[in-house]
């Protein structure tokens, strides 16, 4: 039931957010048909559409068997840690750490698998993550490599209406996405569980947005700095968004 209702308020919301980014497309040329058919939720995702080929086909294929193995290797390392029950209520916040592959390696998976999927029509949608674990900063991070369908949506609807006010489209970016993750993780979790764990994805989301505006205080130069930087502040507070109901909706709970 918990995954139940996560699906169909995940598959409300984007298909809302769809509908506002192509009604705010302006002059932009997207065909209707394909674009609503599409798992991209941003018009201007589409410009990165391109036709079938047999080498990048390969490429795709090949990153979501990678994927795949490395799911059902971090899944079993997962439950096998999770055999001394008696731990599991003295270190809760391990649990969440532990999923953080797993996590990363799902995206992974279902990009690549959409992508093939939509190659049957006739068409390579873009990556969903952009090899994320390249990230050199923290906007690189969320802004080009992390959820890239997703982040494209934010630059049309947030960015661009807010362009002469960038820091208050950052910190809206930050907030409609902690709110987001609220309706689609904590709030399943309230009405089937009836625990309350409000709160915890918003204050993840707002800790990134305070993480990038402290990055801007770090030497350019300093790029090993930088990158643990990404990770301290991404994986850090990783508790607060692999939180118990997004463990039990990835069947980790």
């Amino acid at each position: 039931m918990l995954t139940f209702i996560f699906c169909g308020l995940l598959v409300t919301s984007l298909v809302v957010m769809k509908g506002l980014s192509w009604g705010a497309r302006g002059g932009e040329v997207v065909p209707l048909g394909p674009f609503a058919f599409s798992p991209l939720i941003c018009v201007s995702s589409w410009a990165r559409v391109v036709e079938p080929e047999s080498g990048e086909l390969r490429r795709i294929a090949l990153k979501m068997v990678l994927a795949l193995v490395g799911l059902v290797v971090f899944y079993g390392l997962y439950q096998q840690v999770g055999l001394t029950e008696a731990v599991r209520p003295w270190i809760p916040l391990i649990w969440s750490y532990l999923a953080v592959p797993i996590a990363l390696l799902l995206g992974e998976f279902a990009g690549p698998f959409t992508q093939l999927c939509c190659a049957v029509g006739g068409n390579i949608i873009p990556d969903y993550h952009m090899s994320p674990l390249r990230s050199a900063s923290l906007s690189e991070f969320w802004g080009a490599r992390w959820n890239v369908w997703v982040s494209d949506w934010y630059r049309q609807m947030i960015f661009g209406p807010l362009r002469r006010q960038p820091g208050w489209a950052l910190f809206s970016t930050f907030l409609f996405s902690g709110l987001w993750h609220e309706t689609l993780i904590n709030v399943p979790y309230f009405v089937v569980k009836g625990q309350v764990l409000f709160g915890t994805q918003l204050g993840y989301f707002l800790i990134q947005y305070v993480g990038m505006l402290a990055e801007r205080g770090l030497p350019r130069n300093a790029r090993v700095l930088r990158r643990a930087y990404v990770w301290l502040v991404v994986v850090g507070p990783v508790p607060l968004f692999l939180n118990r109901s997004m463990l039990e909706m990835m069947r980790l709970g």
